[in-house]
């Protein structure tokens, strides 16, 4: 994905043809290193024929051959290899040839020494101001000869010698401010999810598909992966209800839970037992709480809530709130994607600009029959003392006896 710009999901499907035509070995694999018995030399010999890297392969097979030395073997299958020499015209072009070209470069250079370079670091002193400049010089290619793209740059330094007196050429001052980084590349996102153990080599490609399918995300302009409102809204709904089900733990954990089953360390029926529970539990949570991802996606994609106009400030992100008056009525904060219910068979409206003591939301007066209370939106929803004597039953009540009667009602 980041040195083709394919995505990884076409790339795997461009590689299943290749293997079902017999270029490179099978493209579904977890091993990142060769088994003890397996032939690189043979497999090497197939690519001196090759009219691009052959002269450099021919070589290699002459006596400058290493062994890869890092890699793991998980038993599967070995890591892709090409198993053909094929040229540009045998491969047909476009993608496959460009996916192949970077197969066989890839597995020729790691058969390659390494690239040794030299690097020299000055340090300079102007005005009580101290600067550093490195410059490197190549001295062996090693396996950038075949991988031209991931060569090392020389930019030598001058000749130097300690105490030296240069002169000062021009002095730039520069302002910037910092800016907030890009979204996620598709190369970037494989890696987390790696790191994260989700999913396989294998299932990552189709991972990522799919959420792009479901319109999740979109792969715009770099592979940049970028989340839509649906997929914000979702994931917001998530973290409402149960964290754990937007975040990585749980499916580390299962991983972890399948490797151990595969090293003999665990036992596969307890294994699935205790998984089956966790998820059950899981499951019961969230439908008694669905209607918080009801209200927030009806709040996020409701064109009466998208046209209403703001209402009252947020404690948070310090921008207005959206009055949502179709019943349930409910605030509802476009920033931070929140949902706050309001109480029902009554009229509310803005307190004169006053803000809660506690988190600072704006607050309300809520109207009910005859009678008016100030109301805090946030505290409301989130009672801050929800063993005080006077709450009614259920996460949301009238608080009578309030330490803050002027505040709350």
């Amino acid at each position: 994905s980041a040195g083709l710009g394919i995505g990884a999901h076409r790339a795997m499907q461009i590689a299943e043809r290749l293997y079902i035509q017999g270029y490179i070995s099978y493209p579904r694999t977890e091993s990142t290193g060769y088994p003890p018995g397996f032939d690189l030399t043979g497999t090497l010999r197939i690519q001196r024929t090759h009219p691009v890297w052959g002269e450099y392969v021919s070589d290699l097979l002459a006596g400058g051959m290493v062994r890869p030395r890092v890699g793991k073997d998980e038993g599967d299958h070995p890591p892709i290899t090409p198993m053909e020499a094929a040229t540009e015209s045998e491969i047909g072009g476009g993608d496959a040839w460009r996916l192949y070209d970077f197969i066989a470069r890839h597995f020729v250079a790691s058969l390659s020494p390494d690239c040794v370079y030299a690097a020299r670091r000055a340090e300079l002193s102007a005005a009580g101001e101290t600067f550093s400049v490195t410059g490197q010089s190549v001295l062996a290619h090693g396996w950038t000869a075949v991988m031209p793209h991931r060569a090392v740059e020389e930019n030598p330094l001058p000749p130097m010698t300690v105490g030296q007196t240069l002169l000062i050429s021009r002095v730039d001052l520069v302002a910037g401010v910092t800016s907030p980084p890009p979204h996620l590349s598709e190369a970037e996102l494989i890696g987390l999810m790696e790191r994260n153990g989700i999913g396989t080599d294998a299932s990552i490609p189709t991972h990522i598909n799919n959420i792009e399918k479901r319109k999740y995300v979109e792969v715009r302009s770099g592979r940049r992966v970028v989340p839509t409102d649906l997929g914000v809204t979702l994931v917001q709904g998530y973290h409402a209800i149960d964290p754990e089900l937007a975040l990585p733990t749980i499916r580390m954990h299962v991983e972890k839970q399948l490797d151990l089953i595969a090293e003999g360390k665990a036992d596969h029926a307890a294994v699935v037992s205790h998984t089956l529970r966790q998820f059950t539990e899981k499951y019961k949570n969230f439908t008694a709480q669905i209607e918080r991802m009801d209200n927030l996606f009806e709040a996020s994609f409701n064109p009466t809530a998208s046209s209403s106009k703001p209402f009252s400030k947020c404690g948070q992100c310090l921008r207005y709130l959206r009055l949502v008056t179709s019943r349930p009525p409910r605030l509802y904060c476009p920033t931070q994607e929140q949902v706050l219910d309001l109480p029902q068979g009554g009229v509310v409206k803005l307190y004169n600009n006053r803000c809660c003591p506690l988190c600072d939301y704006e607050l309300l007066l809520y109207t009910a029959g005859d009678r008016t209370y100030p109301l805090c939106p946030y505290c409301f929803n989130h009672p801050p003392f929800p063993d005080a004597p006077g709450l009614a039953p259920g996460p949301r009540g009238i608080l009578s006896g309030c330490p803050h009667p002027r505040v709350h009602p």
